[in-house]
């Protein structure tokens, strides 16, 4: 029963993330998702150790695969993959009545930190639609913010970071399982993933990319993952495990993994992550206290290689190119704009700023947060408080800060003791004796664990799938764990903490029922394209299926615009009620443009609401491109002419 609960979980979580995205997406990008779901559904549990091989190599060029033919809407055909395959694998197991391989209190406290993760991305949800809205049959497009982020949109992303957090136990219990006794085998899948990712990176730049986006302004290259923080830090991740292949291993082995070093410094170097570079510094070093704890030899090249590293370095800050443009370009460029900044704040990007938003996010709110991959759309509101009107958002950019500000503090203390099992090993494995692989893998997750100080990475679905393969080398197997280890009263703790982030999650939610929490960006909700000013730019909206007004203090009567344009020429029917209401219906005829107002506004009213029918989707009535749900035009006061 409990394989066949995995199983489906997979298939839906596959089916969820593909429909999400299919209306945008072209057929093609849709048959790779539902080819990635197949695979992934299947694959585990025929032949699960190539299954895994291919999800992780596979990290390197499925995610940016449907750019190849211009398609920036698509399903992520490799989240769909990993799902599926997280579900398959973890079934296949069960099935089998095979033990599970991973520690018992990585499930244990991870599978808390799930429940109140899963609870946290419904909060977020909510928070974004609102319990106004959706008590009322719900609204779409509903924008949350002052950038005309969708309300929609916050679900999505809630649902894809789930996921991506839900697939991480149950693959590396797979991992643990099918290559835990096999570091060579996974150094083989490490070297395979980097030379793949990095010949994408090196080929980027003949990649099409979004016209307008945000890295094509930045001059970084993403080649075929998700961006370019994805290349570099996914790199520099598995990179450390390719190193020992130097040193031990066939001649032809030796020579792979030379070429595989240089094109991934290329790759590097075109994503321009200074995270990525910041994790391997962090690794190298950790491997060489390891290696210096082994005293003879080891110990006299640590100290050529430490000094001979150090000269570098001064001669890079001597001789490195100075750039204005410290978030555009290459690694070299951005850190020599780096060096030629005047502060901190200027250094970090700004990072400060989502910073002290996050400390306030959690200051606020400290049982729940804002909600599962909800602070970019809070993030507004906090400056416009203090600085104005925002023009841009980001995560916390720190991946301590962000499980704490959307999912609150027991979240984090959950995700702590799930992982300290892993991160001990970790520690240890720069002692002696160690094996070159857990050396390796210890000092690329190590580093990882410092970059999260300036970066929310396990986001990005590639980085946390591949981060798994050093986590496959450290962690402890199940029948390893002594009895009765763990955190002392771990019962207790862990039912408090599981009950009060998931308490905390849905209370947060009860101010959404108010019509200011609704109606905090602006007076109208179901317009398509309106940004904070909707209707008051002078630019007629499409409706959705409903339009919402809200009512204002005193407000007595509320006058409407509506002109039905509807290309097959089909009437229209408008009913309006006001706070659920009827308060009767408007028909429009094809072409018509009709003024009317409602009136008399009740005492306490607080919104007018049209539903109309029949609505249509432009790309299935005409063929276009467009995939918005439309009703009818709704036109500006501006347009009244005396009416």
């Amino acid at each position: 029963m409990l394989g066949g609960l995995a199983f489906s979980a997979g298939l839906l979580a596959s089916i969820a993330l593909i429909l999400l995205a299919a209306p945008a997406a072209s057929s093609r990008s849709v048959a790779l998702a539902v080819g990635a779901a197949v695979l992934g559904l299947a694959a585990p549990l025929i032949r699960p150790r190539l299954a895994f091989s291919v999800l992780i190599i596979s990290a390197g060029f499925l995610p940016g695969l449907p750019r190849l033919w211009r398609d920036f809407s698509a399903p992520h055909a490799f989240l769909v993959l990993a799902a599926a395959s997280a579900g398959a694998h973890l079934a296949g197991t069960l099935w089998k009545g095979e033990p599970l391989a991973l520690d018992g209190r990585a499930w244990k406290w991870g599978g808390g930190f799930l429940a109140v993760a899963f609870a946290s991305a419904l909060s977020s949800g909510i928070r974004g639609s609102s319990l106004f809205f959706l008590l009322r049959g719900g609204v779409d497009p509903l924008i949350v913010n002052s950038l005309g982020m969708l309300a929609r949109d916050r679900w999505i992303e809630a649902a894809e970071l789930f996921i991506v957090l839900a697939c991480l136990l149950p693959l590396a219990d797979a991992g643990l399982r099918l290559y835990g006794s096999e570091p060579a085998a996974l150094q083989k899948i490490a070297l395979s993933s980097v030379l793949v990712a990095s010949l994408g990176g090196m080929l980027g730049k003949f990649v099409p990319q979004e016209a307008g986006s945000y890295w094509v302004t930045a001059e970084r290259v993403s080649g075929l993952m998700t961006d370019p923080n994805a290349l570099g830090i996914g790199l520099a991740l598995l990179l450390p495990l390719a190193v020992p292949g130097l040193f031990s291993g066939t001649a032809l082995l030796r020579g792979v993994t030379v070429v595989c070093l240089l094109v991934a410094a290329w790759a590097l170097e075109v994503s321009g992550s200074r995270s990525g570079l910041m994790l391997l510094l962090v690794a190298a070093m950790a491997g060489g206290v390891a290696a210096y704890r082994r005293g003879g030899r080891a110990r006299t090249v640590v100290l050529v290689s430490g000094s001979a590293l150090l000269v570098f370095g001064a001669a890079a800050l001597v001789f490195l190119p100075r750039s204005e443009r410290i978030a555009a370009g290459g690694l070299v460029s951005r850190l020599g704009a780096a060096l030629n900044q005047g502060s901190l704040a200027e250094i970090s990007n700004s990072r400060s700023m989502y910073w002290a938003a996050a400390w306030d996010s959690i200051r606020r709110e400290p049982l729940s947060g804002c909600g599962l991959a909800g602070f970019p759309y809070e993030f507004p509101f906090w400056f416009e408080r203090r600085f104005g009107p925002a023009r841009f958002t980001d995560n916390t950019t720190n991946g301590f800060l962000d499980v704490v500000a959307e999912c609150g503090l027991p979240a984090l203390f959950l995700a702590a003791f799930a992982v300290w099992p892993v991160l001990t090993a970790a520690r240890r494995s720069i002692g002696y004796p160690a094996s070159a692989p857990a050396v390796a893998a210890g000092g690329a997750l190590l580093g990882f664990l410092v970059i999260l100080l300036w970066g929310s990475h396990i986001r990005n679905p590639e980085v946390a799938i591949w981060m798994i393969v050093p986590v496959v080398v450290l962690s402890p197997r199940s029948s390893e764990t002594p009895p009765g280890a763990g955190v002392a009263g771990s019962r207790r703790i862990y039912s408090v903490l599981v009950g009060a982030g998931i308490l905390g999650s849905l209370l947060a939610t009860a101010q959404t029922r108010d019509a200011a929490w609704a109606f905090r960006v602006q007076p109208w909700a179901g317009l398509h394209g309106g940004g904070q000013e909707a209707l008051m730019d002078g630019v007629p909206r499409w409706t959705g299926r409903s339009l919402f007004r809200r009512v204002g203090p005193g407000e007595k009567s509320v006058r409407l615009g509506f002109k039905n344009q509807r290309p097959d020429g089909r009437s229209v029917l408008g009913r309006i009620d006001v706070d659920g209401v009827e308060a009767g219906a408007v028909a429009l005829s094809a072409g018509e443009e009709r003024w009317f107002r409602v009136e008399p506004l009740p005492d306490g009213a607080e919104v007018v609401r049209v539903r109309f029918s029949p609505t249509f989707v432009p790309r299935e009535l005409t063929g276009s491109p467009d995939s918005r749900e439309l009703g009818v035009v709704a036109l500006p006061p501006g347009e009244r002419r005396g009416r």
